[in-house]
């Protein structure tokens, strides 16, 4: 009979353990993507429409709508993102070099010291997101396309040993890379990537003949090795452009636009992952012609851009409050935003 007790004992004891552990792992995750001081990083511009910009990445505190701290500053070139790493000790950002590559840097926080990770790449680096403290998901667009290609390929980097790590079944057919991605981003939450993906060939077809079209892509979501692709909306007359997910990876914020006339209107839609559903969240004529940079608050509120202005959505009620930021200089566009 002590036997069986103390057995009883020891399975009790594994089987809370095992509870405790997978409880942590789930707030750490979630605790990641949904900062409870409400502390956001913020990609800024003095003017977006320059090739040469003055673009800074800012700490914003988006409960009293204020900057608290600026991170990092950058002068050259039109494209800069960035992205913190789990543990909030270093930037990864990309940035020209020579003006030639739109190459991969690490930033210490603590330190400031710079670290250049990729070198010579003949392309261009962007949609970068953090998988780990090592490890970063980047998508790469060679500039030789009658040599490499118009597609656009997936990478794994490990900061730590360097190594990179193509995901082949994402973003090659028949050996050849022919799709085009608008967003490629791990999320924490769901230990997944989402990924919207179209041709390379429809995507700039309308640049090269100038046809009036938006070019259509489909929104996917698998595993960190590219296997379980998964197929989960395709949006008849509209290109999906950024993805993000609420902060309990329930629901996916999606921002779809067409072609009328010089504009690019867009819609937000938002896709239920339990019930695996998507519907209209708000339509471009709805005083809002445009959506961009969207980001999930928390999970009942987003953020976007229009016009040039931040404005605030409940996705319950759908009211819509324009925030105003309060020490932001003149003159000032907030063009990217992440998790802090």
């Amino acid at each position: 009979m002590k036997k069986y007790r103390s057995l009883i004992i020891i399975i009790s004891c594994l089987i809370l353990i095992i509870f405790c552990s997978i409880l942590f792992r789930s707030t750490f995750l979630i605790g990641r993507q949904n900062n409870n001081k409400g502390y956001i990083l913020a990609v800024t511009s003095n003017d977006p429409t320059a090739v040469n910009q003055q673009r800074k990445i800012v700490v914003l505190d988006i409960r009293n709508n204020k900057i608290i701290k600026e991170l990092y500053s950058y002068n050259v070139g039109h494209d800069l993102e960035a992205a913190v790493s789990p543990d909030k000790s270093k930037l990864a950002i990309n940035k020209w070099v020579d003006n030639m590559d739109l190459d991969l840097f690490i930033v210490d926080l603590k330190t400031q010291k710079e670290t250049q990770v990729t070198d010579k790449i003949n392309g261009e680096i962007s949609r970068i997101s953090w998988i780990n403290n090592n490890e970063i998901l980047y998508v790469f667009a060679p500039h030789n396309s009658k040599k490499d290609g118009l597609g656009m390929r997936i990478y794994v980097l490990n900061i730590k040993t360097g190594a990179h790590r193509m995901i082949d079944s994402l973003c090659l057919k028949d050996n050849k890379p022919i799709y085009w991605f608008n967003t490629v981003r791990y999320i924490p939450q769901l230990q997944k990537i989402v990924m919207v993906r179209g041709l390379a060939d429809d995507f700039f077809k309308p640049i090269i003949d100038g046809t009036v079209k938006a070019p259509k892509n489909q929104l996917y979501l698998c595993n960190i090795d590219g296997t379980n692709e998964k197929m989960l909306a395709e949006i008849k007359d509209r290109t999906i452009g950024r993805v993000v997910a609420t902060p309990d990876g329930k629901k996916l914020v999606i921002e779809a636009n067409y072609i009328q006339g010089d504009e690019e209107p867009s819609d937000l839609y938002i896709y239920d992952l339990g019930i695996n559903k998507l519907e209209l969240l708000l339509k471009s004529d709805q005083g809002y012609k445009e959506h961009w940079n969207i980001f999930a608050l928390d999970n009942e509120n987003i953020l976007f851009r229009c016009n040039n202005k931040l404005y605030k959505m409940n996705l319950k009620t759908k009211v819509i409050n324009k925030v105003n930021i309060a020490n932001v200089p003149s003159g000032t566009t907030f063009i990217g935003f992440d998790y802090f």
